[in-house]
């Protein structure tokens, strides 16, 4: 399969995807599906990866990505992305905020066949939970004071 083809397929599953069209998973992703989360420690196969999908776009009805940069090189895809939303139910425990959560993620997408076939994503997820009330601004401050200089 083309490097163009691959990165089309993966464009059209994130357009789909904030259609709401999540069924889509189960057209773009080989039935051995295997999604790496945070470093790998954590592996979602296609099931698990759809069911996830459900329950984020149940708490952010508006969720969607916004595509920064697209690189392809033979069987790989490259994805850097902002994911954007609004909280508009509660989400793992905590209640809905009414606000604007903006992700930074990269997704890193190897094809078979042209369907995505292994995934590896990586997101901003302390951004996320300080943006939905999860972590404490305080506590965040102190977890960085190592952190040198003006910039923190």
């Amino acid at each position: 399969m083309s490097s163009d083809r691959n990165k089309s397929t993966l464009k059209r599953l994130i357009e789909e995807m904030d259609k709401g069209r999540l069924d889509i998973v189960d057209e773009i992703f080989t039935p051995d599906y295997v999604c790496h989360l945070h470093g790998g420690s954590v592996t979602l196969d296609r099931k698990a990866h759809k069911k996830t999908l459900e329950t984020f776009y149940q708490a952010f009805p508006d969720y969607h990505h916004r595509i920064e940069e697209l690189i392809a090189e033979g069987d790989t895809v490259v994805l850097r992305g902002v994911d954007l939303a609004t909280q508009n139910r509660a989400f793992g425990g905590w209640p809905a905020t009414g606000k604007g959560i903006s992700i930074s993620a990269r997704y890193i997408c190897r094809f078979v066949n042209g369907k995505i076939a292994e995934a590896w994503m990586e997101a901003d997820l302390l951004g996320f939970y300080q943006q939905i009330g999860a972590i404490d601004e305080k506590e965040l401050e102190k977890a960085a004071s190592f952190i040198p200089g003006e910039g923190r």
